[in-house]
C-alpha cells in the first residue's frame, strides 16, 4: 500500500509518516520544501506516475492571525491547494481513500460550553475558517459528481513534539529552554486569560489513520477539555530547570476573534475504536523534551 502525504515535512506530516512507516507503508511526500508546490499544475503528473492508495492532504497555512495578515495567500494555498489536487485526482483517474484536514474553525461559535458535533451549523469568522469551509464545500462537490472517497476531518487545537512557530505551547516551551541555557531573559507572552483545549499530535495522527477507512462523512478530532492557557504555562515552568520570570508582550495579545474556542465532540471516532492516549501532563513534557535536545 502507498500513501501521499502533502505536507509531509510538516509538524503533523512528519508524525504522520512515521506512524503509516511503522505500518509498512510505503510513504511518499509531496511538500513546498522540497521544491513542490500543492497549487502546481504539475500535481497532476505526480499522481498519474506515483498512484497512490491514499491521500492525506495536510498542506495548507495552518496560522490564524497570518491568515489575517495575508487573507489572499490563505486563499491560494488551502482552498486553491485543494482544489488543484481534487482536480489532479480526477485527471489522473485515480481511485484512492483522500483525507482532507479541515478545522474546527469552520463552525458558527457557541453560545455556551456545549461541545459541537459534525452537525453543528457552520459560519467562521476568521479567513483561515472560511477557506478550510470552501475546501470542504468543493470536496463535496468532487465526491458527488466523480465519485471520490473523501474523508473530511475537523481538528482543533493540537500541539507535540516538533511543533514550531507562533503556536502558544511550543512558543513557550521554546522559551523555557532558551531561558535554561542563558540565551533569553524572560518568557513572553500573550493573553494567558484565555481557554483552549488540546490533543497531543501523536492521537491527531492515529485519528487520521482511523478515520480514511471510514464512510466518507464529516469527522471531528478535537477535546472537549478546556483549560486556561495561564495553567498551561504554569505547568511548563514547573518543569523548567532555572526560575523563569515571565512578562506580557502586547504584540502577542490577539484580537478577540482569534481567541475563540471550539469545544468540539469527537463522538464519531471514538464510536469506532478512537480515544486519546496522550494526557496534557504528557504532551507538555514531551514538548519540552523536544527542545532540549534540540
Amino acid at each position: 500500500m502507498k500513501a501521499l502525504i502533502t505536507g509531509n515535512r510538516g509538524f503533523v506530516g512528519q508524525h504522520l509518516t512515521r506512524l503509516l512507516e511503522s505500518e509498512g507503508m510505503e510513504v511518499i511526500g509531496y511538500d513546498l520544501l522540497d521544491g513542490l508546490d500543492v497549487t502546481s499544475l504539475d500535481l497532476h503528473e505526480f499522481l498519474d506516475k506515483q498512484r497512490p492508495n491514499y491521500i492525506f492532504h495536510l498542506a495548507a497555512m495552518t496560522s490564524i492571525p497570518e491568515s489575517f495578515e495575508n487573507p489572499i495567500g490563505c486563499m491560494a494555498s488551502n482552498i486553491g491547494g485543494s482544489v488543484n489536487l481534487l482536480e489532479a485526482i480526477r485527471k489522473a483517474d485515480l481511485t484512492c481513500r483522500v483525507l482532507l484536514a479541515s478545522s474546527t474553525e469552520v463552525y458558527t461559535p457557541a453560545t455556551d460550553d456545549t461541545p459541537l458535533s459534525e452537525t453543528s451549523s457552520v459560519q467562521p469568522r476568521t479567513p483561515y475558517g472560511v477557506s478550510k469551509l470552501s475546501m470542504e464545500q468543493m470536496a463535496s462537490i468532487y465526491a458527488g459528481m466523480y465519485e471520490m472517497q473523501v474523508v473530511v476531518t475537523r481538528t482543533n487545537n493540537h500541539t507535540g513534539p516538533g511543533q514550531d512557530g507562533p503556536f502558544a505551547v511550543s512558543s513557550f516551551a521554546k522559551q523555557i529552554v532558551a531561558i535554561e541555557r542563558g540565551d533569553q531573559d524572560i518568557l513572553r507572552h500573550g493573553d494567558l486569560t484565555s481557554f483552549k483545549s488540546y490533543l497531543d499530535v501523536r492521537d491527531v495522527v492515529r485519528a487520521y489513520r482511523l478515520a480514511i477507512d471510514m464512510e466518507p462523512y464529516i469527522y471531528n478530532i478535537a477535546s472537549d477539555e478546556p483549560v486556561e492557557m495561564q495553567s498551561i504555562l504554569d505547568r511548563l515552568v514547573a518543569q523548567a530547570k532555572a526560575p523563569i520570570p515571565t512578562s506580557t508582550d502586547t504584540s502577542l495579545v490577539r484580537r478577540a476573534t482569534l481567541e475563540k474556542t471550539y469545544y468540539a465532540t469527537s463522538s464519531k471516532l471514538i464510536e469506532a475504536g478512537w480515544k486519546p492516549e496522550y494526557n496534557l501532563e504528557r504532551t507538555l513534557h514531551d514538548t519540552l523534551e523536544y527542545w532540549r535536545k534540540k
